[in-house]
C-alpha cells in the first residue's frame, strides 16, 4: 500500500506489529508475534527469509534487517514504486520486489523463482499477509471471491518452509463462516500444520503507542498457520 503508514521507516513495522496483535481471544496478546518468531528461528540458528505480500515499498523487511533478524526478504505489489536509495538498501540486504498483480499466474511464476534467487531455497521462512486489497477485483464494489482467497492460501501453503515455517495472514470477512469453519478443519486434520484462528473483533489495541489500523470491512480475522512445529 502505497503512503506514510506503511512507509515510515521503524514506525512500518510497529504498524505491523499492531495490526495483527490482540484480536478476540487474546491469543497474540500485544506480543510482537513477526520479531519474537525471527528471534526464536534467530536463537535456534535456522533462517529467516521473509515474504511479504502485498507489501508496499518493501520498508518491513528493511526494518527487520536493520534490527538484524533478516537473511533475506521478498515484497509483493503491483508496481515497483521503490526510490533509487531504497533500492541501493535492498541490493546490499538481499530484499527483492516482485512487481505484478496477485491474481494473475505470471506473478506466481516470477514470485517462485525470486524466492529462489532470495533464498536459495524453493521455500520461504515466514509469510506475512495483507493482501485483501490485492485479490480484491478491479471494481471496488465487489467481494473477494473465497475460492481465490482459498487457492492463495494454497499458494501459500506451497511456499511455506517445512522446516517450522509460518503464515500470517488476514481472512476476508465475506466468506461464510460455515465455509470458514470446514476449511479450518480441514487444515487442521493435516498433522503437518498448528492452525490458529482469531477473529476481527478488537479494534483498539495498540504497540508501543501505535494504534491499530482500523479493521477494513473486508478483514474477518488473522489466521496464524506454522509447518512442522517442532
Amino acid at each position: 500500500e502505497k503512503g506514510d503508514y506503511w512507509s515510515s521507516p521503524g514506525d512500518c513495522l510497529k504498524r505491523y506489529e499492531a495490526y495483527f496483535s490482540n484480536f478476540s481471544s487474546g491469543w497474540f496478546e500485544t506480543s510482537p508475534v513477526i520479531t519474537s518468531y525471527l528471534e526464536e528461528r534467530k536463537k535456534r540458528g535456522k533462517s529467516t527469509y521473509v515474504l511479504d505480500m502485498a507489501g508496499g515499498n518493501s520498508q518491513v523487511l528493511r526494518d527487520l534487517s536493520e534490527l538484524h533478524l533478516l537473511d533475506g526478504g521478498i515484497s509483493t505489489r503491483l508496481t515497483d514504486y521503490r526510490t533509487e536509495e531504497q533500492k541501493e538498501f535492498d541490493f546490499s540486504h538481499n530484499i527483492y520486489l516482485a512487481a505484478g498483480g496477485l491474481l494473475q499466474g505470471s506473478t506466481w511464476r516470477e514470485l517462485a523463482k525470486t524466492v529462489h534467487d532470495c533464498s536459495g531455497k524453493d521455500t520461504i521462512d515466514f509469510i506475512i499477509a495483507r493482501p485483501l486489497g490485492a485479490l480484491q477485483p478491479k471494481d471496488v464494489n465487489l467481494e473477494i471471491n473465497p475460492a481465490v482467497y482459498g487457492l492463495f492460501l494454497e499458494r501459500m501453503l506451497h511456499m511455506v518452509s517445512p522446516d517450522g515455517g509460518r503464515i500470517l495472514t488476514q481472512v476476508p470477512k465475506n466468506i461464510p463462516k460455515e465455509d470458514l469453519k470446514q476449511y479450518l478443519k480441514q487444515l487442521k486434520r493435516n498433522p503437518e500444520l498448528k492452525v490458529k484462528f482469531d477473529e476481527n473483533l478488537v479494534t483498539d489495541a495498540s504497540i508501543d503507542g501505535v494504534m491499530k489500523l482500523p479493521r477494513s470491512k473486508f478483514d474477518r480475522g488473522i489466521l496464524m498457520i506454522t509447518r512442522n512445529v517442532k
